[in-house]
């Protein structure tokens, strides 16, 4: 089992005090339960109810308080394109449809295909339309089945905010 440097056990405590989220106070606890308590990686992971994690405790060894702070796991990881360029794709196609300010559900497919250059199923563009704002119309006498219109437009900008 490698050292840590001196003072470690302090500055983990530290950081136990001023987490502000429990992930950081897992990640503070995890270190100074290995510190001041000289526990092994695996009764560390019984203790938290984690697996065994070495990776993190050798992060910390090399970048120090630094790995405490590490990047939270949020964000789009697997998007096909940005939000602003989904919201510029669905409003180049609003402006094509301007007078009635609805969408084919196929027309947008075929869209979002060429934006990507890739085939999509239809559920990432259902999905895309719902995450701006865009909502399903029901099959009527007025709009043909398989359309979708801005649920909430303000001037000729969609936001889901708007």
């Amino acid at each position: 089992m490698r050292p840590f440097p001196e003072g470690s056990a302090e500055e983990l405590r530290a950081a136990l005090l001023r987490a502000r989220t429990k992930g950081e106070f897992q990640r503070a606890q995890c270190l100074w339960l290995r510190v001041a308590l000289k526990m092994k990686a695996q009764e560390v992971a019984t203790a938290l109810g984690w697996h065994v994690n070495r990776r993190f405790q050798a992060r910390y060894l090399r970048e120090g308080e630094a790995a405490l702070k590490g990047p939270g796991r949020g964000g789009r990881r697997r998007q096909n394109l940005a939000a602003r360029a989904e919201r510029a794709l669905l409003n180049r196609l609003l402006e094509a449809e301007r007078p009635n300010e609805v969408l084919q559900a196929r027309a947008v497919s075929e869209a979002y295909e060429k934006a990507v250059g890739h085939p999509v199923s239809r559920s990432i563009v259902y999905k895309m339309l719902t995450r701006n704002g865009w909502r399903r119309v029901l099959t009527g006498r007025v709009v043909p089945a398989g359309t979708w219109a801005a649920s909430r437009l303000s001037g000729d900008e969609l936001s889901p905010e708007g």
